[in-house]
């Protein structure tokens, strides 16, 4: 998949969806009063990890930044609210997003249609975690059962797989993690599915799913409640921004 680089976004239509990404680490990290709120440098300081910190900087800079070019509103005037369970959004505009971040990768999807529920999720690939437990107890059992007949190598792939169309999935409900990962049943391996859900007020959406490449190191996954006519990807270069 080739990743257009562009400094600033070029208009989206309504039922597309883009996708931008950014890649760390930063040439020159963006000073903190640059783009965010005081709301966000207070919480920005609370991160006693140096890189934890820049991290946050550089996601919740970017998404300012995305924002004020799609909006034309200047980054420091956006005013995010938040949902009962954290997630992000803009009550006073008609446009839709959520973002990732792990490690030295930054997800943003944007779309300008509010009807749909829309997330997305990137992990970077630990291959020392207990995978197969984990699953055991926060997945669905037969989806513990597929991964368990596997190799450990193909156990690790398959665990990310499955561990992010799901976060993308509870995250897209706006009620993450709390939200329960065994609600949802998703392809253990190949292409990103949505193949059943519990809840009836989501089971009868036509969700979509779809991977989104970044490499062995990242599994990423969106999922969306209906089919974009449109899928744009995206990677993010301004000031401050370029990867060494």
């Amino acid at each position: 998949m080739l990743w257009q680089l562009l400094s600033k976004p070029l208009p989206l239509e309504k039922n597309d969806l883009a996708i931008w990404r950014v890649q760390l680490p930063l040439d020159q990290p963006i000073p903190q009063d640059q783009l965010l709120s005081e709301a966000e440098r207070a919480e920005a300081l609370r991160f006693h990890c140096e890189k934890a910190r820049e991290r946050f900087i550089a996601a919740r800079s970017g998404l300012r930044y995305l924002l004020s070019h799609y909006l034309s509103v200047l980054p420091q005037d956006l005013v995010f609210e938040k949902k009962s369970a954290g997630k992000p959004y803009l009550s006073t505009f008609p446009f839709q997003f959520n973002l990732s971040h792990s490690q030295d990768e930054i997800l943003y999807v944007m779309t300008w249609n509010t009807e749909v529920f829309l997330g997305v999720d990137v992990e970077a690939v630990n291959a020392h975690r207990d995978c197969l437990n984990i699953a055991r107890r926060f997945f669905i059992p037969a989806e513990a059962a597929a991964l368990a007949a596997l190799s450990f190598e193909e156990q690790c792939e398959a665990f990310f797989h499955l561990w992010t169309q799901k976060e993308a999935f509870v995250k897209a409900t706006g009620q993450g993690l709390a939200y329960g990962l065994d609600r949802c049943q998703v392809s253990v391996r190949g292409d990103a599915k949505i193949i059943a859900i519990e809840d009836p007020a989501y089971a009868q959406l036509p969700w979509v799913a779809q991977k989104i490449p970044l490499g062995k190191s990242y599994q990423a996954c969106w999922v969306m409640s209906e089919k974009p006519y449109a899928v744009h990807h995206y990677q993010l270069k301004i000031p401050g921004y370029e990867k060494r």
